[in-house]
């Protein structure tokens, strides 16, 4: 059932400080480094207003962490993407605050502490592939009129770093097309994923260098990310024109509570975020081309 809660600000701070000390490597969502520091808008007022509650329970002694579970309760459903891809054709920011609550058993001598960072960690990722992929009203990147794919025809096939310096052309080409500016009037960020991260770290003989410096010595000031493993989007390579990307959010994921649920060897702790929504100025903004790794 959907309830209203308020936020203790003093307590939360306390908490997530605490957290934030953890010995566990933290996850910087990779939406907020597309838009930028100057991209980005806030609308967290202190409070949730009819949330939706979701419930996970972990058994701290299983050799498997709660990710996947974590992440099948956060999927939208079937009708939830249908609603988001059923918007009008423009961009709209649906704020829809969620609790999740995990109810941690056997923890017996486990450090809490890790374990929280880890789920703050986790959260912070689920919160990225709701923004990418849509879902609880907004519609994910690639659904956004303003995107464009290249080809959508068949996947681009890479075997090396050439596939990939020709397809970046071809985005740049298309951005110029859009905006009428040449490189490197037009400051983007390139992002690749994994496996294509991979083909561009390999060291060109004939160049004397690997692809990856390459990329970044023909195209002055690019910013080259890499797409987050679990991203929610398949194998592909986009250019984001900056500052016409926007992130709008509420909350991100933090913990707000914790409770002992008996004899020590039990607890429920409570996060809570809310749903977040990247926004494209003018068309072209986003730039996008699935791709096939050639074995």
């Amino acid at each position: 059932m959907s309830t209203n809660v308020v936020s203790r600000p003093r307590e939360v701070l306390r908490m997530n400080d605490e957290i934030a000390g953890a010995n566990r490597l933290k996850y910087s969502p990779y939406a907020s480094r597309l838009a930028g520091t100057g991209n980005q808008t806030d609308y967290w007022d202190g409070k949730f207003k009819q949330e939706r509650h979701i419930i996970v329970n972990f058994d701290v002694s299983a050799d498997n962490f709660v990710g996947a579970t974590l992440a099948e309760a956060l999927t939208p459903t079937t009708t939830e993407f249908a609603q988001a891809h059923a918007r009008p054709k423009e961009f709209a920011y649906n704020r829809t605050p969620l609790v999740v609550e995990i109810r941690l058993s056997n923890l017996q001598d486990t450090p809490l502490l890790n374990i929280k960072a880890g789920m703050i960690r986790r959260l912070d990722q689920e919160f990225d592939n709701l923004i990418l992929t849509g879902g609880y009203g907004n519609a994910g990147l690639w659904e956004l009129p303003e995107s464009v794919e290249l080809d959508s025809t068949a996947p681009t096939v890479i075997r090396n770093y050439s596939d990939i310096s020709t397809l970046v052309a071809l985005m740049f080409a298309q951005a110029q097309n859009c905006f009428g500016m040449e490189p490197p009037a037009i400051e983007v960020t390139l992002s690749v994923t994994p496996f294509v991260m991979g083909v561009l770290r390999t060291p060109i003989l004939s160049l004397n260098m690997t692809g990856l410096t390459a990329l970044k010595q023909a195209y002055e000031g690019i910013t080259i990310e890499t797409v987050p493993i679990g991203a929610g989007l398949p194998e592909h390579i986009s250019m984001a024109v900056r500052p016409m990307i926007n992130l709008h959010y509420g909350l991100l994921p933090e913990l707000y509570s914790e409770e002992d649920t008996g004899h020590g060897l039990g607890t429920s702790l409570l996060f809570a975020f809310e749903t977040a929504a990247l926004e494209l100025e003018d068309l072209g903004a986003y730039i996008y081309q699935k791709v096939q790794i050639s074995e």
